[in-house]
């Protein structure tokens, strides 16, 4: 409570002036020490006096019949503001009390007992403007002089006021509770009074009339107390300095000086109305009163429900804030919600409009921060409530709105709790519905939400509905940080990963892949994955292909082990094989420019190549047309490098591969080729090239067989039995036994008949031949029983006879 001391000044006709010492009309008496110059200035310019028609003027008789009849008459309050000499402000407070006779009535003076005009105004002079509470206060603890008016002759407070010899009076205080301590009850009139008040403070922010920033109260005269102790509810400064005067029953226009009248059911004069803001309370008419505020409906609202706190902060915070024409009041109303009160907005009302309208409004600190903890407040109650229930989804779209706006236009607002995030991140992970969000709100407002999921099963699954590879990166990322950061094991590996873009949605998996792993950095990594899983070698032939792009031979003869030349590994590499040898031919590998260069290249990478190659894989590899392409080759550019690299190509052992018979003509060049240098060396060559590439017997290989026993072979270079036996036994050819022992007989006629004369150097390669081609006694016996060579027929009789056997093992031991 806070004590408000006054002065006070009665002005009435009396018996008795304090002042001039007269009787009649003037001041009474006034408080002890008050100056009574300024009194005479107070009353001078507040005209206290009580307004009545002559007609409704009360008379003796009606009196003295009934006393109590002025009690009838309403009591006018003014409420006005004046300045003593030295301009300072005092707040005069006055109530005029109809008494209708003079003093002599109640002493018995005849000369002064003339009924109709006399009234008692009581003049409250405060020093510090009122506060509203104080006008409350007046009616309720019945300050104004008299309490009662009851004309009877003995009444002794008229007595005392008007009769006898003055005396000064005694100060007084008014108890006024604080605001803190005034919890009234209110109601709908409350909310009226307060929207007229609040209507005259937006007029006048925007300008309008001055008549508009005044209000016209109708209400019968009874309910004028409580439209006061309506008023006493209000903000101090939305009411200070709205002076006001009751009980007015003139005609026109507001009085000079002040901004609030009322009028009741005695006045019949006409008031231009229209002029003001009009309040009928009697009949709840209205004018110039948006009604239809918004932000009115709501201070109706906290009335209607008797909450005074909201009520009076909603009446203070608008009171407070300049308006403009265009101001929108559901916004200012979401604000106040927002920034003074612990009430939630709810989430529809976090619209694009509301942000950028609090944008604009340039919060101070406290209020900022007020606002930030309101908005996540909502967006984290709307997010965990019913969460992973039936209005999850909606709600957390409700919210994914809101929060993906401020993340675009407002980061500084946006502070979700991890609960939020986490919350969040299960929704999406566990009904896997990640990407469809990260479609709807974008991977950087998703990824500052998202956050480690507990479970790695639940992310793995809702991954693979992920189709934005930009996405997929950077939450696999995020997830395998936040596990490193809370040092939580998990079981989401490369192969995990690898595995999961495979089956996921996006469109470029490879792509994807080797942004997790980057080639060349990562390419253990994949060859691993690759080598290990050969059923993913299809999914996985982009990658393999860059893998294996430049001097990769080794790496595309791992993927085909790997595979073990089985499909789909084996179909994913053909083309990778064939790739690699067509840019050979075409120079774009080991940036070779020389033809011949490039072809003698070309061919060491196919023996390479096929030495690891199984035989029944051949033809899928291409093999066969490989070894045609380097011969056809040859046959159009007969150059010395081109038989460098045949003999090259004999060298290294090329396994056995292909050649019709409609090719064998390519033989044929090749031989025809080697003429050139028919040494020993040379013929082997080509009969070992022929037997490797299956070349028909009869027509290119017995050729090269005539070659490689004749004088000219023989006068180069001493045949070697140890050729011959590699000849015949060379693994890389796959000729049948029987087709072995074929040519083996054919070789030993040819030999006897060129070395006919070199009878040693026969008996010298015959058992090299029989032996590296596994005859059997059989076998010997049959080609002797054909042989026309006698010294050959009585070698081999003799060679393999049981005691010349028997001989060589011992001396062979």
């Amino acid at each position: 409570m806070k004590s408000i001391k006054f002065n006070e000044i009665i002005e009435c006709s009396s018996q008795q002036s304090i002042l001039s010492g007269q009787a009649g009309f003037g001041i009474r008496t006034i408080t002890e020490g008050f100056n009574p110059e300024l009194a005479r200035k107070i009353c001078d310019e507040i005209s206290c006096a009580y307004e009545v028609d002559i007609a409704e003027q009360v008379t003796t008789e009606q009196i003295t019949t009934d006393p109590s009849c002025v009690t009838q008459y309403p009591r006018t309050l003014k409420y006005q503001v004046v300045k003593n000499d030295d301009g300072k402000e005092l707040y005069v407070i006055a109530c005029a009390t109809y008494v209708g006779i003079d003093y002599g009535y109640f002493c018995n003076i005849e000369s002064a007992r003339r009924a109709g005009s006399n009234y008692i105004a009581d003049i409250l002079v405060f020093d510090e403007k009122p506060t509203a509470g104080l006008f409350q206060a007046l009616i309720e603890q019945k300050i104004f002089r008299p309490i009662d008016n009851t004309c009877t002759p003995t009444n002794s407070e008229l007595q005392e006021l008007l009769t006898g010899e003055p005396s000064y009076l005694s100060p007084r205080e008014l108890e006024v509770k604080e605001t803190s301590e005034a919890i009234p009850t209110i109601n709908e009139q409350t909310a009226l009074v307060a929207m007229a008040l609040l209507q005259t403070k937006i007029n006048q922010d925007l300008g309008k009339d001055n008549g508009l920033i005044n209000i016209v109260f109708q209400a019968q005269e009874a309910k004028v107390p409580s439209i006061l102790q309506s008023i006493g509810t209000l903000p101090n400064d939305l009411v200070s300095d709205k002076y006001f005067h009751t009980n007015f029953l003139q005609g026109y226009g507001m009085p000079n000086g002040y901004r609030m009248m009322f009028l009741n059911e005695h006045n019949k004069e006409q008031v231009y109305i229209e002029n003001y803001v009009y309040l009928n309370l009697d009949e709840n008419k209205f004018m110039n009163l948006d009604t239809d505020n918004f932000y009115f409906g709501k201070i109706k609202e906290a009335a209607a429900a008797n909450n005074y706190a909201l009520f009076y902060n909603l009446v203070n915070y608008l009171f407070r804030l300049s308006v403009q024409a265009d101001t929108d009041y559901k916004f200012l109303y979401n604000l106040f919600i927002a920034t003074e009160t612990d009430k939630k907005l709810s989430i529809d009302e976090l619209t694009e409009d509301f942000f950028t309208k609090a944008k604009k409004a340039n919060l101070p600190s406290d209020k900022w921060q007020r606002f930030v903890v309101s908005v996540n407040n909502t967006l984290d109650e709307t997010i965990q409530k019913e969460n992973l229930g039936a209005k999850a989804d909606a709600n957390c779209h409700a919210a994914m709105k809101v929060i993906t706006y401020l993340y675009n236009n407002w980061k500084e607002v946006l502070h979700l709790d991890e609960g939020s995030k986490q919350a969040l991140t299960n929704l999406w992970h566990q009904d896997h519905s990640l990407a469809r969000y990260t479609k709807d709100y974008g991977i950087d407002v998703i990824q500052s939400i998202n956050t480690k999921d507990v479970n790695p099963n639940d992310f793995i699954e809702t991954m693979k509905q992920v189709d934005d590879p930009n996405a997929w990166k950077r939450f696999v990322d995020e997830q395998l940080e936040g596990y490193k950061d809370h040092s939580e094991e998990h079981d989401i590996n490369e192969v995990t990963i690898i595995n999961t873009i495979l089956a996921s949605a996006i469109t470029d998996k490879n792509a994807l892949i080797v942004r997790f792993f980057p080639i060349p950095e990562e390419a253990d990594t994949l060859i691993g994955y690759a080598q290990t899983h050969p059923m993913q070698m299809k999914a996985l032939e982009p990658t393999i292909k860059k893998l294996c792009d430049g001097e990769k031979l080794t790496l595309i003869i791992d993927f085909l082990k790997a595979c073990k030349f089985e499909a789909p590994g084996l179909q994913v590499m053909e083309p990778i094989v064939r790739d690699y040898f067509t840019d050979i031919l075409n120079g774009k590998k080991n940036d070779i420019g020389d033809k011949d260069a490039i072809m003698k290249f070309f061919i060491t990478q196919v023996v390479s190549f096929s030495r690891n190659i199984p035989v029944n894989r051949y033809t899928d590899l291409e093999i066969p047309q490989l070894v045609k392409t380097y011969a056809e080759y040859s046959f159009k550019y007969p150059k010395k490098a081109d038989k460098q690299s045949i003999e090259y190509f004999l060298k290294l052992e090329l396994p056995k591969g292909t050649i019709d018979e409609q090719d064998h003509n390519i033989l044929c060049f090749i031989i025809d080729l080697l003429d050139n240098h028919t040494d020993y060396m040379g013929a082997y060559r080509e009969l070992l090239i022929a037997k490797r590439l299956g070349c028909p017997m009869l027509e290119v290989r017995m050729k090269i067989i005539e070659k490689l026993f004749t004088d000219r072979a023989r006068e180069h270079k001493t045949l070697e039995a140890i050729r011959i036996k590699e000849y015949l036994t060379d693994p890389y050819s796959e000729n049948l036994p029987e087709k072995t022992k074929e040519e083996s007989k054919l070789m030993l006629d040819k030999l006897w008949e060129s070395f006919k004369n070199d009878t040693s150097t026969c008996e010298k390669i015959t058992p090299a031949i029989i032996e590296a081609a596994k005859w059997t006694s059989k076998d010997r016996k049959e080609y002797l029983e054909k042989c026309k060579n006698d010294k050959e027929k009585a070698f081999i009789t003799k060679y393999y006879s049981f005691f010349t056997s028997i001989c060589r093992k011992l001396f062979k031991k």
